[in-house]
């Protein structure tokens, strides 16, 4: 895959393209960014239909609204945001649905990490995967959503704030909390003292 600056310049450039009418620039921003966003989408909707779904309402959004979109500096955040948005709206449809049923459920996004996605440098150290698992799973939720576009998407504190909806220096609190708690939690480990985050 190409380092950050140089897909950022791609997905710009084919951003521009879009702001032509080239719905095959469309195309090739769908095909760069799908796989990342469907892995987001699919975490928090916890359904692979609703995901995609959601993920096709977006650049349906897009496309029709892009010449009032205009250009865009940052595209990858820019996509997130709006997906992100469209998934809150879409789980609040859900809550008021389901608090009419009488099963009200959490107001926050619930992102949980597995085993799988806490890659270390070696496979053979699947216990250290499982422990980092279970200690980022105990994060409160807008920690573990910050760690996952910095960490899992590689986006920088700007570009997180915007997608989601707070300012520059509360990413940085979340980021910094959330690695004090893990390391905390590792230490505790460490010295046979760990327990919930």
């Amino acid at each position: 895959m190409h380092n950050s600056s140089q897909q950022q310049d791609e997905l710009h450039q084919c951003w521009s393209r879009v702001l032509q009418n080239d719905t095959q620039a469309l195309q090739a921003l769908h095909a760069a960014l799908y796989p990342a966003m469907h892995h987001y989408a699919a975490k928090l909707l916890k359904d692979d239909t609703s995901a995609d779904d959601a993920i096709q309402e977006v650049f349906v959004k897009m496309w029709q609204q892009r010449q009032r979109i205009g250009n865009i500096q940052h595209v990858k955040g820019y996509v997130y945001t709006l997906l992100r948005r469209h998934i809150l709206n879409v789980l609040r449809s859900q809550k008021t649905r389901l608090f009419h049923l009488g099963q009200w459920g959490s107001h926050e996004v619930q992102l949980e990490f597995s085993p799988e996605e806490v890659l270390m440098q070696q496979d053979s150290d699947r216990e250290k995967q499982q422990a980092l698992s279970r200690a980022l799973n105990q994060l409160p939720a807008r920690q573990r959503e910050v760690l996952y576009f910095r960490f899992y998407e590689a986006l920088d504190y700007k570009e997180i704030a915007g997608i989601m909806g707070i300012n520059y220096q509360s990413v940085v609190n979340l980021s910094f909390k959330a690695i004090q708690q893990l390391k905390q939690w590792f230490a505790d480990a460490d010295s046979g003292r760990a327990k919930k985050i």
